[in-house]
């Protein structure tokens, strides 16, 4: 906790319940300094039960509808302007039914329940409440994905106004939001290889069907592809504006050089003056020469390999 309160930085947290999410501000907030404003970054405009709870959640005092967010009249510029200007969290809620937990029970149907657990009502019971408590935290975690891989590409767009090739990490700045991306994909992979064990070790009474093979193929790689996919999307958006801002500095850059290299013809003009232009001109020639270095060594995503 003290690590979370000394933390400056924006933070962000998702939830698909209301009482979870309720319950997880309430002990956000408690992590947080009093003078911290909390953002709440919302798909659509809030009923007057969830803002009520909202309000009971965060406080009056730090919960009103000027830190209330929408997704889609969001404005990434002046929010960034916002959280540099003062100790901030932003945190987004999403309300989504438990349909990934019905089909993750219609899955496990399918595939068939193991012969000796049929024998047994409480057993049956069991594992169908097991099948629907897996994909209930499972489909969180699938929100989760989903949403960060929408806020990548939202947010895209606008990456290039934070870049700074002069940043040591090598990625103009925003190295450590690909480390993260990174982190959480190992995270999903490790989910990934626990759900394969369970599904390899259980002898699925259906499996010699064909559509049994098919389905046990695709929940058997559907945590691996989004553990891909939650690098791979939002790194290619990402390139793409980088290459994008690469490409117009490296242009300015050259019309600068240029520039500067006509002011080298001189006419008339004491030695010692054409000396000390020429040697001012040289010197900002060579910083441009560094920066078009630095420019082309600026990884394009978390997806490239450094220079």
């Amino acid at each position: 906790s003290r690590l979370v309160a000394e933390d400056r930085r924006p933070r962000l947290v998702a939830s698909i319940h209301a009482g979870d999410f309720i319950y997880g501000t309430k002990v956000f907030a408690n992590y947080e300094s009093p003078d911290t404003r909390q953002y709440v970054l919302l798909q659509k405009a809030p009923g007057e039960i969830f803002q009520r709870n909202l309000s009971q959640a965060f406080g009056e005092k730090r919960y009103s509808s000027r830190t209330q967010l929408l997704l889609e009249s969001f404005d990434f510029a002046q929010f960034r302007r916002r959280l540099n200007s003062s100790k901030s969290s932003l945190l987004t809620f999403t309300d989504l039914p438990p349909g990934f937990a019905t089909l993750n029970i219609s899955v496990g149907h399918l595939l068939g329940v193991p012969t000796d657990l049929r024998g047994s009502v409480p057993a049956l019971a069991m594992i169908y409440v097991g099948f629907f408590l897996s994909g209930f935290f499972a489909g969180m975690g699938l929100l989760s994905i989903i949403s960060v891989i929408a806020l990548h590409l939202r947010f895209a767009p606008h990456i290039q106004y934070s870049l700074n090739p002069d940043n040591p990490d090598g990625s103009g700045g925003i190295g450590s939001l690909g480390d993260t991306l990174w982190f959480f994909a190992s995270l999903i992979g490790a989910v990934g290889v626990l759900v394969s064990v369970f599904l390899v070790n259980v002898e699925w009474s259906y499996l010699y069907k064909g559509y049994g093979q098919v389905l046990f193929m695709l929940w058997l790689g559907l945590p691996y592809t989004l553990a891909v996919s939650i690098v791979l999307v939002p790194g290619l958006a990402v390139r793409r504006q980088v290459r994008g801002y690469k490409s117009f500095r490296e242009k300015q850059l050259k019309e600068e050089a240029r520039l500067f290299n006509s002011f080298k013809e001189f006419k008339e003009a004491p030695d010692e003056e054409i000396i000390a232009t020429k040697r001012a001109i040289n010197e900002r020639l060579e910083n441009i020469q560094t920066q078009m270095e630095k420019l082309r060594k600026m990884r394009n995503s978390h997806i490239d390999n450094k220079s």
